[in-house]
């Protein structure tokens, strides 16, 4: 599910994978319409074989690939003869294990839903029959300045639904955003800021919080979690206890208000110095803390 549709037209365009190991087994997912053009796939430098994208009406359609022995690299590219759009492939072996869909969009907020066709993710929601869905947004929101807590509350609500009608018979978890930290621009130079001490936040609301960086208030120079990320962090725990979901408070990991600061200055550093993205070590500690609270919440069925 990757939300996104990668449009191609000329032969030039060619997006490719190369796994670790060899796979046996593939699918294309591509957006069929009327007048779509071909693209070829070759595996492992080998041409597969073309296919259509041309349908009488606009629709999503798998195409499976029929390998004719396991393959590491595959490559797809339009022929020429239309504009092709791509909404996403998968290759497997035959002993298939756990599947791992992750969706990450740099920057997005959980808004950014709201621009995927929901005929199509509940397809691919329907294809895949997961056990587990995690929700992971929140940061992005709470560094906005134009956060306006009702809506985002009914934004978060509405998606949270949909994704429960899509997939009744998963388990779904929100995953509240860590207690990312910053520090406004006015406190002096980077070097001077990254010195700084942190402490709570001195306004709770986000528009106390707005209110304070408008003015310039000095009271804002030390690291600090942002007022808007406390309350989107509130929201994403009410919503998720109102539909009968588990939500994991990520903040903990490290503890609020200041783990993120004291994790920038081990050593060596599990965040990297912007206090808001980890590297390699916090996220796998952050793993761990939550595959243990799975455990811990986990009652069959």
């Amino acid at each position: 599910i990757a939300g996104f549709r990668l449009i191609g037209s000329t032969p030039a365009e060619v997006i490719s994978l190369e796994a670790d190991v060899q796979f046996d087994e593939g699918e294309i997912e591509i957006l069929a319409r009327p007048g779509g053009g071909s693209f070829i796939v070759t595996v492992d430098g080998a041409t597969l074989g073309e296919v259509s994208t041309a349908a009488d009406a606009m629709q999503m359609r798998r195409v499976p690939l029929n390998l004719r022995k396991p393959g590491q690299s595959i490559a797809i590219s339009p022929r020429g003869n239309g504009s092709v759009e791509l909404l996403g492939w998968s290759v497997w072996q035959k002993q298939r294990g756990v599947a791992l869909v992750s969706h990450g969009v740099s920057g997005a907020a959980v808004g950014v839903m709201e621009r995927f066709d929901p005929l199509i993710v509940a397809q691919e929601i329907a294809v895949l029959d997961p056990a587990l869905i995690i929700l992971a947004y929140g940061t992005n929101e709470g560094f906005s300045m134009s956060l306006d807590p009702s809506t985002y509350r009914q934004q978060f609500a509405e998606r949270l639904a949909e994704l429960k009608r899509m997939a009744p018979r998963a388990a779904i978890v929100v995953a509240g955003p860590p207690n990312a930290l910053r520090i406004p621009d006015f406190c002096g130079s980077a070097e001077q800021r990254d010195r700084m001490a942190c402490a709570p936040p001195p306004a709770q609301t986000a528009a106390a919080y707005y209110a304070l960086v408008n003015q310039r208030s000095r009271l804002l120079c030390r690291w600090h979690e942002p007022g808007p990320q406390i309350e989107v962090r509130a929201i994403q725990r009410q919503e998720a206890a109102r539909a009968k979901t588990l939500f994991w408070d990520w903040s903990q990991m490290p503890p609020a208000p200041c783990g993120m600061d004291a994790w920038t200055r081990r050593n060596p550093p599990f965040v990297h110095k912007d206090r808001v993205h980890m590297r390699a070590e916090g996220y796998a500690a952050g793993a761990d803390a939550l595959y243990k609270e799975l455990l811990r919440s986990y009652r069959p069925r």
